[in-house]
């Protein structure tokens, strides 16, 4: 192995030293050794590279030890500082945010069952304001924590875990204590610590939720440097998680079709409501799924006829086609019909044409494919 090149070292009296901190004088009376393997360095104050320590001799040295032990020492250094000078050290998270009307929603059932009803919002946390006392390499419960943050005010303790090339381990995480992982790969990491600024930007509270959060990552993000995990969630809140998309027919014109009213999950009720007291619809559906699009329109139509309602639309009708132009908007395509030449009228026309059309004939074997609507709703009849 050649040469270890590092930028903190231990000086006589045990303490670690930064090169920086390290002046010619300095250099000729103070002896330095290695924080991994305890071997003599030298420090290096060339004009041409950068400063740094490095071994006297060819040694068998631990990069990951020394992140390892440099990382429990910053922490523990910058946090004691942090206490004894009123600075904060503070920990930013996405703490998950449920709806607290989840449990007796009306919406729910009608979604993907694998569908949360809830959201991720990042707080911040100065941890001196809770945690007055750190100490390193510290047992708690069957474990030993690389940090252990105590409270005197009696908040439950936090465990700060140093990763160099392994992850906390999963018993660690599962029993419920709260955990605070840094990563550590490369020398440059440990500026995180000093800068007394935590974030997760993932939002890990639990160890089933960072499986969930793991699957959702893609395959190019970075690693992220902090990850919590078993802190409690947020207070439940009132929250619209899903949007309602609506079709509807009116009473005094079966044919005339209310269209894309749009409403949050939570105000589900008020629209139902509000169409009971105005009486204008005979029938509706709600959709749940927001990607269905413009089929929304064409299923409604053939579940309406198909539940007895008396409409008149194209897209029932055996002479029609439905048109495939890519280059139009789905919500602008006119349909297509089979009989515009005896009828003398144009190829494409809109689907309500079929109200004053003599030769409109409905046939399910012409639009029984669009009933085939894959995504969750919902059928009132008034």
């Amino acid at each position: 192995m050649g040469i270890i090149k590092y930028k903190r070292a231990k000086n006589d009296n045990d303490e670690i030293v930064n090169i920086e901190e390290v002046s010619l004088e300095m250099r000729k009376s103070t002896r330095f050794t290695c924080i991994s393997c305890g071997q003599e360095l030298s420090a290096v104050l060339g004009s041409k590279n950068q400063h740094h320590f490095r071994h006297k001799t060819e040694v068998d040295c631990n990069l990951e030890t020394y992140l390892h032990k440099m990382g429990k020492y910053a922490f523990v250094k910058t946090y004691k500082e942090c206490l004894s000078q009123g600075k904060p050290f503070t920990i930013t998270l996405n703490r998950k945010i449920s709806c607290q009307k989840e449990s007796t929603c009306t919406v729910k059932p009608f979604l993907n069952r694998w569908e949360e009803c809830c959201d991720y919002r990042p707080e911040t946390f100065d941890l001196t304001r809770y945690y007055d006392s750190v100490a390193e390499e510290q047992s708690i419960g069957s474990f030993v924590a690389d940090i252990l943050l105590t409270s005197s005010k009696g908040y439950p303790p936090t465990l700060v875990e140093i990763k160099v090339s392994h992850p906390c381990e999963e018993a660690k995480i599962l029993s419920g204590y709260r955990i605070i992982e840094i990563g550590l790969t490369k020398e440059e990491d440990l500026d995180l610590i000093a800068s007394c600024r935590l974030v997760d930007p993932v939002g890990n509270n639990t160890y089933m939720e960072t499986i969930r959060q793991e699957s959702r990552r893609k395959k190019n993000d970075e690693e992220p440097t902090v990850r919590c995990y078993n802190f409690r969630e947020a207070p439940k809140e009132l929250f619209d998680f899903h949007k309602i998309y609506q079709f509807g027919i009116y009473r005094n014109n079966p044919s005339r079709f209310c269209l894309n009213e749009t409403v949050s999950c939570g105000d589900k009720e008020k629209l139902i409501d509000r169409h009971r007291r105005r009486n204008q619809l005979l029938y509706e559906i709600l959709f749940y799924n927001e990607n269905w699009g413009p089929g929304r329109f064409i299923f409604g139509v053939a579940r309406a006829y198909e539940k007895g309602f008396k409409i008149k639309n194209c897209f029932l009708c055996r002479y029609h086609a439905y048109n495939e132009n890519r280059l139009t908007p789905e919500e602008d395509k006119p349909i297509f019909c089979k009989l515009y030449k005896k009828l003398q009228t144009k190829p494409q026309c809109h689907s309500t044409q079929a109200i004053e059309c003599s030769a409109y004939v409905p046939d399910k074997r012409a639009y029984a494919n669009y009933l085939l609507y894959a995504g969750g709703y919902e059928e009132i009849v008034y």
